[in-house]
């Protein structure tokens, strides 16, 4: 297992999690956590909510994602412990750990994208390409 730490610095900073696990840290400004694959091991982020942007690969995590969507109002975001009946995937924000369930009802489909101590505001979920 390969555990990366990567740090911002005092200005805003776009941190990159890779393949293993990564703990990303951005700093003081508006930092953008980005998670290119879902399978890729989760990341820790010093996400801080209201300010910092996670960034989610549509391309990579699929389920219906397209750059730019309004992910509250497509019901693609939950914050609750449970999916929702959908078709689609939904991300999930529980207790600080964001999840993305990718096949919606059906069973199995769970997994951990990132452990951030505090609830993700699903404004803060950017869907880029």
């Amino acid at each position: 297992m390969c555990i990366r730490e990567r740090r911002g610095g005092a200005g805003d900073d776009i941190l990159v999690g890779g393949p293993g696990y990564d703990i990303l840290d951005g700093g003081a400004g508006i930092d953008h956590y980005r998670i290119l694959a879902p399978n890729d091991g989760y990341d820790t982020l010093a996400y801080v909510p209201g300010e910092d942007v996670i960034e989610i690969s549509a391309a990579a995590f699929g389920g219906g994602l397209v750059a730019g969507m309004d992910l509250g109002a497509s019901g693609y975001y939950l914050p609750g412990a449970t999916a929702a009946a959908s078709a689609h995937g939904q991300f999930l924000s529980v207790g600080g750990v964001l999840s993305y369930d990718a096949n919606g009802i059906a069973p199995g489909g769970l997994i951990l994208v990132a452990r951030t101590g505090v609830p993700v505001l699903f404004d803060d979920l950017v869907i880029i390409a």
